[in-house]
């Protein structure tokens, strides 16, 4: 069974991740017209998504410092969503993406992933009842 991560660790992954997708976040919402994004996002889904993420990964945080590793990976799983579904702007058209969007579309991303592992390492640090014969 491997250690489960620091809660140090897990509140910096936690804060570089808000940071990192602020920027994203709020580049999207200023340049929204120059963003390659499906039809339905707008400025209010770009907010309401980062709001809502964003309380998601501090609730996350919480649980886990509260010692709640099972729920804290879960949350923070679904958490490592807002980085790592920057990467749907290469799969929608009508915009060619600069060099900025693409700093904040794979920095996004790479700290989702980042997220995403961290989740995955509470999770599988956890420790497991095994079952027993019965006599």
């Amino acid at each position: 069974m491997a250690r489960p991560p620091a809660v140090s660790i897990v509140r910096w992954v936690v804060i570089i991740s808000i940071a990192i997708t602020a920027l994203h976040y709020t580049d999207n919402y200023v340049s929204i017209a120059n963003y390659p994004q499906p039809a339905w996002i707008q400025r209010e889904t770009i907010i309401l998504a980062w709001v809502l993420f964003t309380f998601v990964g501090v609730a996350g945080y919480m649980l886990y410092k509260a010692g709640r590793s099972v729920a804290a990976g879960v949350y923070l799983l679904v958490y490592s969503a807002t980085g790592i579904s920057s990467l749907g702007h290469y799969f929608s058209s009508g915009h060619s993406i600069t060099t900025k969007m693409h700093l904040f579309i794979w920095t996004d991303a790479v700290v989702g992933f980042l997220v995403a592992g961290c989740a995955l390492w509470i999770l599988l640090s956890f420790p497991r009842k095994t079952a027993t014969a019965a006599s």
